[in-house]
């Protein structure tokens, strides 16, 4: 994602969803409850992978054979997938490097946190033998103890 940056870019907005970047690579969020063929529709020429969501600290390709699959992040490397984590009081965190295709999001509550999801993260980006320095990271929305 060279020359894209995406927590410096104003979001765009549709009825639907609120989108950030430019270029090849958009992460989303919406605050409507939609389902994984509502979000198929708006973008029909993407693939849209979702898990089955438990708490925890694992972490799945986004590709379609994992598609419903438990866990509760999800890395992607093609541009025309879209990852769907679903957040209430836990937080989306958005991530993305900036030298390569490797793009996804986390799903992270306090179970996930304890379960030390972020570090399983830093641990697949040096798998890839990427260079974590180059991992960049968006906080999604999530509701507080009045709502």
């Amino acid at each position: 994602m060279k020359d894209t940056t995406l927590c410096h870019l104003q979001p765009t907005h549709r009825a639907e969803c609120t989108l950030f970047g430019s270029g090849p690579y958009q992460l989303g969020f919406t605050h409507l409850p939609h389902d994984s063929g509502d979000i198929a529709a708006l973008f029909p020429d993407r693939g849209v992978i979702e898990l089955n969501q438990t708490h925890s600290a694992i972490i799945r390709e986004a590709v379609p054979d994992n598609n419903g699959l438990e866990g509760d992040g999800l890395i992607a490397r093609d541009a025309r997938t879209i990852p769907v984590i679903r957040t209430a009081d836990c937080i989306p965190l958005f991530f993305w490097h900036e030298a390569a295709p490797f793009f996804g999001i986390l799903h992270i509550g306090w179970r996930g946190f304890v379960a030390a999801i972020q570090r399983r993260l830093l641990e697949r980006v040096r798998l890839e033998g990427l260079d974590p320095r180059d991992l960049r990271f968006l906080i999604g929305p999530g509701i507080c103890a009045a709502h």
